[in-house]
């Protein structure tokens, strides 16, 4: 965020590891871009009404992955000794697992009061960068609470 772009009275406290948030007295920003695809989303630290980090995975796919892969183990060297069939539920099974582990993921969503959410991944963030940023939001919330109640 550019020092022109601030509100009256507002100062940043805090830019996120990987750049995409931007904390200020008053408001919290996301910016990011992936793929041609544009995000900007602004919200007002007196609409935020919940910060959560949420880890995210489809443990559907593992047990899937598990399943093909025994059964193929089965089929492989079974009564009927090697086969063809077996070898390619086997890699079916493991494919299947390696997804379960690509797509597994964390993110973290700041929620608005009945407005968008600010949603992004925090794989290369440290969780006590995460909670320090928690706690900043938190903190400059309350204290934009307070500013407007005098």
């Amino acid at each position: 965020m550019r020092p022109d772009q601030l509100i009256s009275g507002e100062s940043i406290l805090q830019y996120s590891d990987n750049g995409l948030i931007t904390l200020t007295t008053h408001r919290i920003r996301y910016r990011n871009t992936i793929w041609g695809e544009s995000n900007f989303i602004s919200i007002m630290l007196e609409k935020i009404s919940s910060v959560q980090v949420v880890g995210i995975s489809y443990p559907m796919v593992l047990i899937i992955g598990i399943i093909i892969g025994l059964f193929g183990l089965f089929l492989a060297y079974g009564q009927q000794g090697k086969n063809e069939e077996g070898s390619v539920s086997i890699v079916i099974g493991v494919l299947f697992i390696i997804a379960y582990f690509v797509t597994k993921r964390h993110v973290c969503v700041i929620a608005s009061d009945g407005g968008h959410k600010i949603v992004f991944r925090t794989e290369n963030m440290k969780t006590e960068t995460l909670i320090d940023m928690m706690d900043k939001i938190e903190l400059a919330k309350n204290n934009r609470i307070s500013q407007l109640r005098l």
